[in-house]
């Protein structure tokens, strides 16, 4: 840093300091940090560097120049300062300036404990030096009280040690006011962290007591039902048997097989994809007392690290249900890899318009991973695009004749619920007439997969 006006001011505080006793004490370096603060804006780094640098300065001037240019040098800054802050309009008179350096430098003084007589008659000269004997009357009376110790070798050193002891004592107490603030600041810490641990362990154990219970009661409702040997699909009892012959389950006295995808085989037939659930790769479980609560907690057995929406999946599932409920032959089947299915005309084999599932975004839109809830829809149209819904109405990448839109949240079903209530419709409507929308025959599953990826936006 280059010499300041700032630094004129340390210099002559600094030199006052060592010429009335020959020494600058600690407490009188603090002292002319806070005088300088009163009078220039900095921080206290900045502080800190002008009083160093100009207390560098003052010790070469004295080892090179002698005591005599140092006397003559700080008074010398003293008058600069002054006629500086004339200069620039902070006071109207150099000699209103040199009042307050007195009455500072008296505080300068007397800020370690004692004022000796050679800083009371150094005081005097510099108050003769710039005329002030009848300016202020503040000046006469400001040693009105105050006790003038004999300056001596003897008695200055004692002072001296006095000064160091306290400083030490001072320096003792701070550090042991820190030892005890951090002691106390870990204990608290401490306890923080167990009473976050103890409430944490308190809300897994009633977490782990809620989802017992909750198990409890689906299990014994589970019994309870299958004790009935009945189920209700939309508001009709049906009465359900499982036939000698495995895999197979009857319903309303209507025998129907279970549906398994082919194996081996990279191109799925027009006739063949109207078979195949969503899922095409799994075998759907199609139990007549599979419930939707059973998929929910199967979903989440199989996929404890998986974000999912509950509340979504229950929002779609009764959207897609309460638009159709009511409708002659209306089938719907709760399966544990094609969550909730909708069939036409009693139908589970060829007769599926509409469903939905949790699903997770494909690995090539990169990451983070994205969840979701699926609801595919039989194709009613060739152009099934959704244009409020751009990226999230897309191609299938099961099955030709159905497209999938991909809900994020509530507001996706409540700002396009005239739309989706249409297509819907629309769906049921196209597998009531048994038409089927697609591109062309035998559709690859990789054809299916690019078309997909295609409406994603990723080429």
């Amino acid at each position: 840093m280059g010499w300041t006006i700032a630094h004129n001011l340390a210099y002559f505080y600094l030199g006052f300091s060592h010429i009335s006793d020959t020494k600058i004490e600690d407490k009188e370096i603090k002292k002319i940090t806070e005088l300088m603060k009163s009078k220039f804006d900095a921080d206290e780094e900045t502080h800190h560097q002008i009083i160093t640098e100009a207390h560098r300065e003052y010790g070469k001037d004295l080892l090179e120049k002698g005591i005599e240019h140092q006397q003559k040098m700080y008074i010398a800054c003293a008058e600069s300062f002054a006629k500086d802050q004339v200069e620039k309009e902070i006071v109207v008179s150099e000699k209103e300036i040199y009042i307050n350096l007195i009455k500072e430098s008296f505080d300068l003084a007397k800020s370690d404990g004692v004022v000796f007589d050679t800083e009371k008659a150094l005081l005097e000269l510099l108050i003769k030096w710039w005329g002030l004997d009848d300016d202020d009357n503040e000046l006469k009376e400001m040693w009105m009280g105050v006790e003038i110790v004999e300056w001596s070798e003897d008695v200055y050193n004692k002072h001296s040690d006095k000064l160091q002891k306290e400083k030490i004592s001072n320096e003792l107490d701070a550090a042991i006011a820190e030892r005890d603030r951090k002691k106390a600041a870990q204990e608290a810490k401490a306890a923080q962290e167990a009473k976050a641990a103890q409430e944490a362990k308190a809300a897994q154990e009633a977490k782990a007591a809620q989802e017992a219970k909750a198990a409890q009661e689906a299990k014994a409702a589970q019994e309870a039902k299958a004790a009935a040997n009945v189920i209700e699909i939309n508001g009709v009892k049906y009465t359900s048997a499982i036939s000698p012959e495995e895999g197979v389950i009857e319903i309303n006295g209507v025998k129907y097989a279970p549906v398994v995808s082919p194996k081996n085989e990279e191109k799925v037939s027009h006739n063949e994809s109207e078979n195949v659930a969503v899922e095409s790769s799994k075998k759907v479980d199609t139990s007549s007392d599979f419930s939707f609560e059973d998929y929910l907690q199967n979903y989440k057995t199989e996929n404890p690290d998986q974000k999912i929406d509950e509340e979504l999946m229950r929002s779609v599932s009764n959207f897609i249900y309460d638009i159709v409920k009511g409708t002659d032959g209306l089938l719907q089947v709760f399966s544990r890899t094609g969550g909730h299915s909708l069939y036409a005309d009693n139908k589970l084999k060829n007769g599926k318009f509409a469903q939905c599932r949790y699903a997770k975004s494909d690995r090539k839109e990169g990451k983070p991973q994205r969840y979701f809830v699926d609801m595919y829809l039989l194709k009613s149209r060739m152009n099934y695009k959704i244009e409020s819904l751009a990226h999230q109405s897309l191609q299938s990448p099961h099955a030709d004749e159905y497209y999938v839109v991909r809900l994020y949240n509530q507001d996706d079903i409540l700002n396009n619920k005239d739309i989706l209530e249409s297509r819907l419709r629309a769906s049921l409507k196209a597998r009531q007439k048994k038409k089927l929308i697609t591109k062309r025959k035998n559709f690859t599953k990789k054809e299916l997969k690019k078309e997909y990826l295609k409406d994603l936006g990723i080429s």
